[in-house]
This record gives C-alpha cells, structure tokens and sequence, in this order.
C-alpha cells in the first residue's frame, strides 16, 4: 500500500462512524454480513454455477438469518449491485440478475441428507422467486432441504460436533475468478483444523479439479489458470493467505498440499478497507464477471 492510501486507511480507521452518510453504512454493513455454511455443504455441494450465480448464492447465504418460516427473503438489486460493486444504473443488469436466479432455480446436486449419511437427497438453492418490475425487488424461497446446511450451524457444533465455516461476504466479493471464490471457501473449512500450518493440507489433484469445477488434462495449464489465479485473489482479498506445494506421485503430480495462514487484526483492517476501496470503484457489468 502506498503512504497516501496508508495515511487515507488511517484516516478513515479514526473517523468516527456517524459522519459516514446512511447509505454508504448501509452497503458496508450488508458486505460484512457473514456467510455460515455446513463444511459437508461445502465440500459436497459440486453445481456448475458461474462466478454471479456464486455471489448470488453467498449473498442470499449471508441473508439466512433473516428469512421468515416459509424459508423467503426479499432483496432490492439496486442494495445487491451496491454491495457486489456492480453498475446500479444500467438496466442489463436486471435482466441479468432474473436470468441467473432463474439458472440457479434449475441447478441441483445430490447431497448427504443433514444426520443420515447412508441418505442422499436432491436439493437446490433456490426453490422459487418473485420479481417486482415497479420496485425493483426479488423474493426468493429456499429449498426447504438445504436449511440445515446454513442454519442453527452453532448450536450443532455445540451439541454434536458438527464442523462449519463462517466467512465475511466482503472477503469474496471482489473476486473475479469463480475459482477464486471456490477454493477459498475450501481453504477456510480446513483453517480451524486442530492441525499446525507446517503439516499442510492435502487434496488429489483430480478431487480437487472436480470440486472447483475445472477440467484442465495438463498440470501445468490447472496450475496457472485455476491455483495460481485463485490464490493471488485469495491472498489480497480475503482473511488468510496460502501457498501450495505440488507432489508428484511418479512422473505426474498427484497432489496438492495448501499451507494457509489467518492474518492478524491489523491486517484484516486493511483488508477490508482496500476490499471497499476496490468495490465502490468498479462499478462493473454482470458481463464483466
């Protein structure tokens, strides 16, 4: 960071909270909203969905505990394309946000039933949803069986045992790559393990292609399209930085071991400065994505 963007981070950090205008508190409340997930959910849950079908998805995630019994939220998009970074004004993106709610409405994965692991049961994300032309709303309903995945996570880590990350919807949102997002999501469900960051973390290459949805034949092309690009923004964007290590079985790499490493409170700070900073900026298309 530069001394003008240092000094401009610590003048904002000691700026008391009130002079900030209503809307602008509004949108960074809404970007530090948390996102729970079950890790089953998230190591399982393998859709096909594209990079602004997955901030939609995270975005109603971190709007779980607010849903009413029927499983509904509503959100106006001008609020969504605020706090994603997105252009607001441009008319597209209206039509864009219907289309892909509308994919990820026909999106489904075979996922272990919550309890039963001899149980699958097919799910979806979105059950159903309401478009308001004249307000500019969406009402969206979940699919009553992914509910355990994403609420009342606490109490059965309490009770059970049952492990789930939890992450700031503002570490994901300025990420471009869908990878990016995926694997960070993959990382932080293995940064609490009881396990020293000298020992690592190990996946199959091929586990792992197929849990970020990549299809790459050759290493190397995997390697510096899919790790190296979703680490450089995992790294800049989000609360903890990772390296990887190849391992070769043989001639061929065979696996991938992750070290990942939390960042400290002053960090964070700057993290989540430097992801408003970059938000309020971009001002981007859902083509852009």
């Amino acid at each position: 960071m530069s001394k003008a963007n240092d000094k401009r981070f610590m003048d904002y950090m000691t700026m008391p909270y009130a002079l900030g205008t209503r809307a602008e508190n509004k949108v960074k409340n809404e970007r530090m909203k948390v996102v729970r997930k079950s890790n089953k959910l998230i190591r399982q849950f393998k859709a096909d969905m594209n990079s602004p079908q997955f901030k939609i998805t995270l975005y109603l995630i971190s709007k779980a505990y607010t849903l009413d019994n029927d499983l509904e939220y509503t959100f106006d998009i001008q609020d969504f394309c605020r706090c994603c970074g997105l252009d607001f004004s441009s008319g597209g993106n209206y039509k864009r946000i219907k289309s892909e709610i509308r994919k990820l409405s026909n999106k489904s994965e075979w996922v272990e039933v919550f309890g039963d692991p001899d149980t699958e049961v097919l799910v979806r994300l979105v059950s159903k949803a309401w478009f308001s032309a004249r307000s500019g709303k969406i009402k969206i309903r979940l699919d009553e069986d992914i509910k355990p995945y994403i609420l009342a996570l606490r109490e059965r880590w309490e009770e059970k045992g049952e492990l789930y990350t939890s992450f700031a919807l503002l570490y994901t949102l300025p990420m471009r790559s869908l990878y990016s997002i995926r694997l960070y999501e993959l990382l932080k469900s293995w940064a609490d393990a009881p396990q020293s960051e000298e020992d690592g973390r190990y996946w199959l290459v091929d586990d792992l292609q197929k849990l970020l949805g990549s299809h790459y034949d050759r290493f190397t092309d995997f390697r510096r399209k899919v790790i190296e690009t979703a680490l450089r923004e995992i790294n800049e964007y989000s609360d903890i930085t990772a390296k990887y290590e190849p391992i070769k079985e043989g001639r061929s790499y065979k696996y991938i071991n992750f070290y990942i490493k939390k960042k400290n409170e002053k960090q964070l700070l700057r993290v989540q400065q430097h992801n408003h900073w970059t938000l309020d900026d971009m001002q981007i298309s859902f083509d852009d994505l």
